[in-house]
């Protein structure tokens, strides 16, 4: 509508006033309307000075702006690809305590993107953010729990992981209805997902076991790998 744009543009003046003076949190959403184009003069979109903004964040101990400058490497937004410095940043941002940075290091652990594939490592980091409330990751390290993948195999552990997760991600119910009806183990599709689209967009956890199937993961760019 009519003063819209105006609007978007004194936002980002004043997002840019709060983050040069301490409110480096401000940097994350003046970034977006960078990207977006809304506040800037021309329109157009500004990526260059988006990362520009959240790289100052990263630099002043901001762990959102490291989050969210991980997403932009890990997906290659405004700038090259480079999930080795998206690893390095997400953690950084979950050693500050950011839940959902630490279920993306796990993520980075369980694929080998950025970092060696370590499951273990993978599954410490999911029950770190599953603790700090991302269902997700209590899906993931479950069904880790279930497999006996990086974690001792055990039903009533894997369980309970995905007992948490049910409130968030009812689809889980599926699942721990067939292993709770089942006398033996039995194998499950491990889905990649993430948080606030970093490194994917919008995965699904599994629904239901998979037994005698192929173990597959999903990556950021919606492929399935068997393994």
């Amino acid at each position: 509508g009519v003063g819209v744009a105006e609007d978007k543009r004194e936002a980002l003046t004043l997002l840019l006033l709060a983050g040069h003076n301490g409110l480096t949190t401000a940097f994350v959403r003046a970034a977006a309307l960078l990207e977006s184009g809304e506040g800037t003069e021309s329109g157009e979109p500004d990526a260059e000075a988006a990362l520009v903004l959240l790289r100052k964040g990263v630099d002043a101990g901001d762990a959102e702006c490291a989050f969210q400058l991980a997403t932009r490497y890990y997906r290659g937004q405004g700038t090259k690809q480079d999930h080795k410095r998206a690893f390095e940043l997400n953690e950084r941002a979950a050693a500050a305590g950011l839940a959902k940075a630490a279920f993306n290091v796990g993520c980075h652990y369980f694929l080998g993107h950025g970092v060696g594939r370590d499951d273990q490592r993978a599954a410490e980091h999911f029950e770190r953010a599953a603790r700090g409330g991302i269902a997700q990751a209590a899906v993931n390290l479950g069904n880790m729990y279930l497999e006996g993948r990086g974690v001792p195999q055990n039903q009533d552990t894997g369980l309970h992981w995905l007992r948490m997760a049910e409130p968030d991600i009812p689809q889980v119910r599926d699942t721990i209805d067939a292993v709770e009806k089942s006398a033996v183990a039995v194998e499950h599709e491990m889905v990649y997902g993430t948080v606030d689209g970093a490194g994917a967009e919008g995965t699904a956890p599994p629904s239901a076991p998979a037994p005698a199937a192929a173990h597959r993961e999903r990556t950021g760019d919606g492929r399935e790998h068997k393994r």
